[in-house]
C-alpha cells in the first residue's frame, strides 16, 4: 500500500508492507538485527533530521508486535506504541493476519 508520510512533509510517497517471520532471537536482537538491514539497504542517514524531527529515508523498517509479547526497554516498546493509530501499519498487518488485536487491547 501506499501512504503519504507520517509526522513530516514530503514529496515522497511512502511504500507500505507488511511480513510475518518465525524467529528465535530475542526482541532486542531482532530489532540490532532489522537496523542492520535498514543501514545496509538505506544511505546510512538517519530517519531524524536536525531538530530531531522525522526526515525522508531509503527503507525505515518496524518490530510492530512479537509474538504478542508486551516488552518495553529504552531501546523497544512492544507492541509498537502508534501501530493502532496508523492505518499504514494496520492495513497491512490486517491483511496477514485478519482480526488481529493487540495484547494491550
Amino acid at each position: 500500500m501506499e501512504s503519504e508520510p507520517w509526522g513530516f512533509e514530503s514529496e515522497n510517497a511512502f511504500v507500505n508492507v507488511g511480513m510475518m517471520i518465525d524467529c528465535d532471537l530475542h526482541p532486542e536482537c531482532l530489532l540490532s538485527v532489522l537496523l542492520e538491514i535498514e543501514r545496509s539497504v538505506g544511505d546510512g542517514s538517519s530517519h531524524r533530521d536536525a531538530s530531531g524531527g522525522y526526515a525522508d529515508r531509503m527503507i525505515d523498517i518496524d518490530l510492530i508486535d512479537y509474538g504478542r509479547m508486551v516488552y518495553m526497554s529504552s531501546r523497544l516498546m512492544l507492541p509498537h506504541p502508534q501501530a493502532a493509530a496508523r492505518r499504514f501499519v494496520m492495513e497491512p498487518l490486517l491483511e496477514l493476519e485478519p482480526g488481529y488485536r493487540s495484547p494491550l487491547a
